[in-house]
């Protein structure tokens, strides 16, 4: 079929974002992005139990829905956190200067989805 696409999860295979800082460990994979012509990127994320990854989120907003673990976000600016865990949602609005600290003591994974493309 045109225009539709599929993307079996034998296909989904995140890997290594680099330069995320110490004591950090995060695995990405844009499912579907730019390149696929979509208007927004969708992914998964593989978060290693982590001190702290931090996003900004000057460019793009953000949706995410957790299948695995428990994540941490925190503020950097204002310093409030809160944690979501399997069957939460987040959104996380496009803002100038919004860095959002990804954290985790487990082994975390969630979907994502920003608008527009993060990267």
């Amino acid at each position: 079929m045109k225009n539709l696409m599929l993307v079996k999860k034998s296909e989904v295979k995140p890997e290594l974002l680099e330069d995320v800082g110490e004591g950090n460990k995060i695995s990405i994979q844009d499912v579907f992005a730019k390149a696929e012509e979509c208007p927004f990127t969708f992914g998964m994320v593989d978060l290693e139990p982590s001190v702290g990854v931090e996003f900004d989120y000057d460019n793009d907003g953000a949706t995410c829905y957790c299948l695995e673990g428990k994540i941490t976000l925190t503020d950097k600016a204002t310093s409030e956190s809160f944690f979501f865990e399997p069957g939460d949602f987040v959104y996380i609005p496009q803002e100038t200067g919004k860095v959002i600290v990804w954290s985790s003591d487990i082994f975390s994974k969630f979907v994502f989805t920003t608008f527009p493309h993060w990267r």
